[in-house]
C-alpha cells in the first residue's frame, strides 16, 4: 500500500504495545514519518515525532525514553505534547 491508500488524520496501528519495553524509546517510520514511542511514567503509550525541538536530534537514539526523566542530547526534560497519539 502506498501512502495515497490510507486517510489523512485517522488513528491507523503503528507498533505492537506489547513490545514496547518501559524504560526504552522504539523509532519506527510510518508513512514517511519518523515516530518515536515510549511508556510515561504511568505505563501508558506516547507517539511524538522522533525529533528533538530543541536540536533536532533524533530522539529514539538516546538509550532512555525521552520522557523517563531528561533527553540526554540537550539536558533538558522532554514531556509529550497534549496532543500526542
Amino acid at each position: 500500500m502506498s501512502r495515497d491508500d490510507f486517510i489523512p488524520n485517522q488513528w491507523y496501528p503503528v507498533f505492537d504495545s506489547v513490545r514496547l519495553k518501559s524504560g526504552r524509546a522504539v523509532g519506527i517510520t510510518r508513512l514517511d514519518q519518523r515516530l518515536v514511542l515510549w511508556r510515561d511514567a504511568s505505563g501508558g503509550v506516547v507517539c511524538m515525532k522522533d525529533r528533538c525541538p530543541h536540536r533536532a536530534a533524533q530522539l529514539s537514539l538516546d538509550r532512555s525514553a525521552p520522557g523517563a526523566s531528561y533527553v540526554r542530547f540537550t539536558g533538558c526534560a522532554l514531556m509529550p505534547p497534549a496532543d500526542a497519539c
